[in-house]
């Protein structure tokens, strides 16, 4: 869980957040093209929607590499994005 980016670990660091970035931007351009086929309400904000969606899956990892014998990853994750996205469509969540 720690990691520093140093001179020496810098190209792993530079990796680590260009794989960031894409992950952001495709989360983005998912719920973007959702919002426009009408699977998500047109007041979603793609760029709110898919922070929210990045810290579920960011903190269930975290938390799951601090204490792998508490939950489950996968099937906690997937339960966790489903009530995430349900709770996206309905029309008030995004206030």
């Amino acid at each position: 869980l720690h990691c520093e980016f140093t001179a020496e670990t810098y190209s792993a660091g530079e990796y680590f957040m260009r794989e960031r970035e894409y992950t952001l931007n495709s989360f983005r351009e998912d719920f973007s093209a959702a919002i426009a086929a009408g699977q998500l309400p047109a007041n979603v904000d793609p760029e709110q929607a898919t922070l929210g969606l990045f810290a579920i899956v960011d903190g269930l990892c975290l938390h799951w590499l601090i204490d792998p014998k508490r939950f489950a990853i996968v099937s906690t994750t997937e339960r966790c994005v489903a009530t995430y996205l349900a709770g996206l469509m309905h029309p008030d969540s995004t206030h």
